[in-house]
């Protein structure tokens, strides 16, 4: 299964040596934070926030990394009881926005006319996909934080979609160059954690809402 999508991804691998450019530590709360920018390619790079509950732990913690298509603040804003169990629990949080995500996106249309179309086409013509690079960044973020003093290798992933439900009366037949008022899909977060615990091992939990039920499906 690995082999078979490496050939449809691209590279996948993750950056060799990924750079910490600006790391910039506060505590709010009773929560320490820590605002990380990471350079994972030459002038490719993943903005991303560790959050932990100020408490003197001797032993390694849990790290849960969550992710959305609309980035890490629409995350926090959707999911704000879920971040507070995970850090009441004792877990680390990692909120990153992978390239196109978040504090790195163009916009935030998914149709055919869109900037990340134009993207996406570019990377499959230079033999890549937009998929496979985001792959690449995840797992160069799950390198940098296994190196991180603190963080043990328990991971879990959260893959979300935000995106609001059409309503049933609405058609989601709409013709190519039409105004389309259906919301789209935000299906690549949970799908990227998917493909993530399928190539890092020390992933041991998964969840992935609103998007593909299965590799076969896709």
């Amino acid at each position: 299964l690995r082999e078979g999508w490496s050939k449809l991804l691209g590279n996948i691998e993750p950056a060799t040596n990924p750079i910490v450019k600006t790391a910039e530590p506060e505590e709010t709360n009773g929560v320490a934070i820590e605002r990380i920018v990471l350079e994972v390619e030459p002038g490719i790079v993943v903005p991303l926030v560790v959050m932990q509950a100020r408490e003197e732990l001797s032993d390694p913690v849990p790290v849960v990394i969550a992710l959305a298509d609309s980035g890490k603040q629409n995350f926090l804003a959707a999911r704000p009881d879920a971040v507070s169990t995970w850090l009441e629990a004792g877990c680390a949080v990692c909120l990153p926005d992978l390239r196109g995500y978040g504090e790195t996106s163009e916009g935030s249309a998914h149709g055919p006319r869109s900037i990340g179309t134009t993207l996406s086409c570019r990377d499959q013509v230079l033999g890549q996909t937009l998929l496979g690079s985001r792959l690449r960044d995840l797992r160069s973020v799950l390198l940098v934080l296994r190196s991180r003093i603190g963080i043990d290798e328990r991971v879990s992933l959260w893959g979300d979609s935000l995106a609001a439900l059409n309503p049933p009366e609405r058609s989601d037949v709409v013709p190519l160059g039409v105004d389309n008022p259906n919301v789209e899909a935000e299906r690549s977060a949970g799908l990227l954690v998917l493909l993530t615990a399928l190539f890092e091992e020390i992933v041991n939990v998964v969840y992935a809402r609103g998007t593909f039920a299965s590799f076969r499906s896709l």
